[in-house]
């Protein structure tokens, strides 16, 4: 049996192109990301709920002077009834509960919740988001074209050598396929052995990664 190198090379060429064909290069992994978020700072500046006027007074029991209402305490001077000096009495270390939205913005929301004795006059709120850096890995998506045009030649060898260089067996075929995005294929091609070929492929099933 005389083996022609020719066909035996064109064997091996053919099964390293297969090879490329049906184990392809992995697609390497997306190396992680990290996205540095800058601090942040803000204030909801002083919010007034009541304004009042302050007068400074001692008190024995003080170390210091203290500040308190001028209309509260000019109105407990001028009261001359024990009742109405009570009622003012009671009124100015009444007990309150607030809970409510504090700041809402853009940026931030904070509701506080709060309890005082006499009457919350108002509020400043100042914040800080700290700097913090997120990572996450992107999703590599392989998606092909709406439509392709592919090129391919294809080698046939037959299992037995005729003795004959003349006739040596060997077929070659060209064609061209056209794929969609789905990978459904329309190919058309032509042999040296003048034959005209005319084919479809269309997918069965697809495998997640």
């Amino acid at each position: 049996m005389k083996f022609n190198v020719t066909n035996i090379l064109l064997g091996v060429l053919i099964m390293i192109m297969g090879w490329k064909v049906i184990f392809p290069e992995p697609i390497p992994d997306p190396a992680p990301i990290t996205v540095q978020i800058p601090e942040q700072v803000g204030t909801s500046g002083t919010q007034i709920i009541e304004r009042v006027k302050v007068v400074t007074v001692a008190i024995p029991s003080q170390d210091k002077p203290v500040s308190v209402d001028a209309d509260l305490k000019e109105a407990y001077e001028k009261s001359k009834d024990s009742i109405e000096k009570l009622n003012l009495y009671l009124e100015s270390i009444r007990v309150r509960d607030y809970n409510s939205t504090l700041v809402d913005n853009d940026t931030i929301k904070i509701t506080g919740k709060g309890r005082v004795r006499g009457q919350l006059l108002d509020y400043k709120i100042d914040w800080k988001i700290k700097e913090s850096a997120f990572t996450y890995t992107p999703e590599v998506v392989v998606r092909e074209p709406k439509l392709s045009l592919k090129g391919g030649l294809e080698f046939g060898i037959p299992k037995i050598i005729p003795d004959s260089d003349l006739n040596s067996g060997f077929v070659a075929k060209a064609n061209l396929r056209f794929v969609n995005r789905k990978g459904n294929s329309l190919s058309v091609g032509a042999d040296t052995e003048k034959r005209i070929w005319i084919g479809g492929e269309f997918t069965i099933f697809k495998t997640r990664r």
